[in-house]
């Protein structure tokens, strides 16, 4: 699967409706069931106003990537979250300062198909384009088909857990730049066990929410 740059907007428009006739928006409340991702919390306007700060503020030269395979992205520090505590808790944990950082997607692209490298499970939240901007998580299957195809949407200000060891990718059918925040926990932090540790850490707000059992810190 490619890059969808230059398409018109009535491809855009058949594939969101594509996506819709399946009853994916659905999809969402099963997906909290099958655990490819999990809401954390919305974060605070101030934690936002921060973000777009850099992003506003951020010269060429402050966006950079380790290859031309993977995306543009700034590096961000963890105390930008300190009004979050759900955040905060994760990332004070499991998230190592130098693995947070804010992603670039070009308008009317995608990512491939792939499962993240050298993490398990990470920390996102989408800062903009969220009618026409998404992550869609599937399964390989024979020859070139993707099956089992499940879209998370992301909403305002919200900040997800997923796991990035199931195979997914990005898709921006905006005309505007789509910027992410990705934080990545630490191996062996997998996205199970990072749950569990929400649960021991905030029963009162996860446990009715997340099977499995609590994982105190290790």
């Amino acid at each position: 699967m490619g890059a969808v740059a230059g398409y018109g907007g009535s491809l855009q428009e058949s594939c969101l409706e594509g996506f819709n006739s399946l009853g994916l928006h659905q999809t969402i409340v099963d997906i909290n069931r099958v655990m490819y991702y999990k809401e954390i919390e919305v974060c605070s306007d101030e934690t936002i106003n921060r973000l777009w700060q850099l992003i506003n503020n951020a010269k060429t030269d402050d966006w950079w990537r380790i290859s031309n395979l993977v995306e543009w992205r700034i590096s961000i520090t963890p105390d930008i979250f300190a009004n979050d505590i759900h955040t905060k808790t994760l990332l004070n944990e499991f998230v190592d300062p130098d693995r947070c950082y804010i992603q670039r997607l070009e308008p009317n692209s995608c990512y491939n198909w792939h499962t993240d490298y050298a993490r398990d499970t990470s920390l996102t939240m989408c800062l903009n384009v969220y009618d026409k901007s998404f992550t869609v998580f599937g399964q390989p299957a024979q020859g070139y088909h993707i099956r089992d195809m499940h879209p998370l949407y992301y909403k305002k200000n919200t900040m997800y857990l997923i796991d990035g060891s199931m195979p997914h990718c990005g898709l921006n059918f905006s005309n505007d730049t789509r910027y992410l925040v990705s934080m990545s926990l630490s191996k062996p932090a997998t996205f199970i066990k990072t749950l569990g540790f929400l649960k021991y850490k905030f029963s009162n707000v996860f446990s009715a929410h997340i099977p499995g059992p609590e994982h105190a810190p290790s």
